[in-house]
This record gives structure tokens, C-alpha cells and sequence, in this order.
């Protein structure tokens, strides 16, 4: 019902900020919007366990946030999350039967977005692109699809480069070489 309904409207934003984006003059702008919108949504209906995971990967982004401690309270309608929900609670969830474990619904946000940070004038900045870039790296290993898994690391490794952080870039490399078999993951 709902999880259906939500994944069909990032779909359709999806779709809708590809279309508005190569179509419309300054169009990038908009889709970017739109883009990113779609991954903040899928961010918020994570479940519990893959957003911990997600957090731990970003760890050197997220500084010194303390993402296990964070506490949902209860809204003043008695809508929303149980008492006492944390993300460090052991709980299932803090929002019961409203939840995606389905993130491959994301993908396209993130490459389109990531696409849009390289080919237009956006203005998104190192530190921009390569945390959107780990964020995707994150969400495909949460997905466990290891062929996008690669393809994110491909791009992780691009974006070091093309900011001048060889080291990283090819650890990266390293990071595919390990991962990737040809056998599994060519036609």
C-alpha cells in the first residue's frame, strides 16, 4: 500500500527531474532539486539498521555526530514514532510498517545528481560531490548489489581524481580490483 505508493512517486520525481533537467534551459537546477529531494526521502524512511549502517560508512563525513544517540520523539497529534524510539533502541522501528529496505529505488536520484555535478554549472564543490558520491557507495553496499557497488566506486575513484587526491583515487582501485570478478560481473 504505502511503501508501493511512496516508491512509485520517487519514481516518478525521479523521472520527472531526468526529463526537466535535459530538456528545460537551466533545467539542471530543478532537476537537482528534485533529485535530491528523492534521496533525502529515501534517507528518512530507511530501516533502522541500514540507516546505522549508512551513517557508520559516512563516519569521516559525518564528524562527530552521534547518529546511534539520536531520539525520535512523539508528535503532539500522537502520530509518528513509538515512545522512547531511538535508532540505538533495538526497535524494529521507530515508524512500524512504514519502512523501505528496497533502496535500488534511489539509484537513479544519485546518478542523475552526481551527473548533474559533473556536467553542469551547478557550482557543487569536492566536498559535495564526494559525499554524495560515498552516500551512493553506502547505499549500494546497504543494497547489496555488488554490480552498482562497483559502478559507485568507479565513480568515488573519477571524482578523487578529478580533484587531485591520487591516494584516494587509488585506493578506490584497489577497493574494485578486490571486489570485482570477471566472470561474475561481465556479459
Amino acid at each position: 500500500g504505502d511503501r508501493f505508493a511512496f516508491k512509485n512517486s520517487l519514481v516518478m520525481l525521479t523521472k520527472f527531474g531526468q526529463s526537466v533537467g535535459t530538456i528545460e534551459e537551466e533545467g539542471y537546477l530543478f532537476g537537482s532539486e528534485l533529485y535530491l529531494k528523492a534521496i533525502l526521502l529515501v534517507l528518512l524512511v530507511l530501516e533502522d539498521g541500514a540507516f546505522a549502517n549508512l551513517t557508520s560508512s559516512l563516519d569521516s563525513f559525518l564528524g562527530q555526530l552521534d547518529i546511534e544517540g539520536v531520539k525520535v520523539n512523539r508528535n503532539a497529534n500522537n502520530e509518528g514514532p513509538s515512545d522512547n524510539c531511538s535508532y540505538s533502541s533495538g526497535k524494529e522501528s521507530c515508524f512500524p510498517g512504514f519502512e523501505i529496505n528496497d533502496l535500488t529505488v534511489s539509484f537513479p536520484a544519485f546518478s542523475g545528481l552526481l551527473t548533474f555535478y559533473r556536467d553542469s554549472a551547478i557550482g557543487a564543490n569536492e566536498v559535495q560531490e564526494t559525499f554524495l558520491a560515498n552516500l551512493f557507495v553506502a547505499v549500494t553496499q546497504e543494497a547489496n548489489q555488488t554490480i552498482h557497488v562497483l559502478r559507485t566506486k568507479c565513480i568515488l575513484s573519477h571524482l578523487y581524481l578529478k580533484h587531485g587526491n591520487i591516494s584516494k583515487a587509488l585506493e578506490e582501485c584497489e577497493g574494485i580490483k578486490d571486489i570485482y570478478d570477471h566472470d561474475t560481473h561481465s556479459l
